[in-house]
């Protein structure tokens, strides 16, 4: 899991998950497969997550790879300051999973 302190409370639209590119790895089966994105509470507790969703990461796509939050979850549900990107399963890697960087991306919830 990666937890991550957002600056503000924001309603997130989508994330972006970055690994290399299949083209410059020695071995792709590290890359993230399913990933899922969790609101946490506003103390950033586990306990009260809420799926924004779960997704699949492409070894054939781009190195980065954006994920849209369903518009058919109420606003009042994707509004967190905490989040955790859950990495459920990966291309086949026995020990590991490599995540190069993760983004949140959505408008300040005060303004939302």
């Amino acid at each position: 899991r990666i937890f991550l302190r957002l600056s503000e409370r924001i309603e997130i639209d989508s994330f972006t998950v970055m690994h290399i590119a299949a083209s410059a790895a020695r071995d792709i089966s590290s890359a993230p497969r399913s990933v899922e994105l969790l609101g946490l509470g506003e103390r950033g507790a586990l306990a009260d997550a809420i799926s924004l969703g779960t997704f699949e990461y492409s070894t054939k796509g781009s190195p980065t790879q954006r994920f849209f939050v369903s518009t058919d979850l109420p606003a009042d549900l994707r509004r967190h300051s905490f989040v955790t990107v859950r990495i459920r399963s990966n291309h086949g890697h026995p020990e590991y999973t490599c995540v190069y960087g993760v983004g949140i991306h959505g408008s300040p919830a005060s303004s939302a």
